[in-house]
C-alpha cells in the first residue's frame, strides 16, 4: 500500500529494474523535469505492475480505490479459476 503513503506525502512512485531495463531513463527524465523544469510528456502508468509510474500530484485516494478494486477483481477471477480445475 505504498500508494496511500505517497498520496499523503505528495511523492512520486516509479518502479525500476536495471536488470530488465525498466523505467531507468524515465527516472532521469522525471528528475530533470522536477529539478530543472524540463519538458516531460510521459503519462502516468499504473496498469502493468512491472512499469509503474505515478508522478507527483497525479494520484488521489479515489484513483487508489479504483486500482485496489481492479486488483481484488483480478485476484478473485484468478482464485476462482484455480478452484474450478
Amino acid at each position: 500500500m505504498l500508494l496511500i503513503l505517497f498520496v499523503t506525502d505528495g511523492a512520486a512512485l516509479i518502479y525500476t529494474s536495471v536488470k530488465k531495463d525498466r523505467n531507468c531513463d524515465l527516472v532521469l527524465d522525471y528528475l530533470q523535469h522536477v529539478l530543472y523544469d524540463i519538458e516531460f510528456l510521459v503519462k502516468a502508468q499504473v496498469i502493468e505492475k512491472d512499469s509503474i509510474f505515478v508522478p507527483i500530484g497525479w494520484d488521489s485516494m479515489a484513483k487508489i480505490e479504483v486500482q485496489l478494486m481492479r486488483i481484488v477483481m483480478n485476484y478473485s477471477v484468478s482464485a476462482n479459476h484455480f478452484c474450478i480445475g
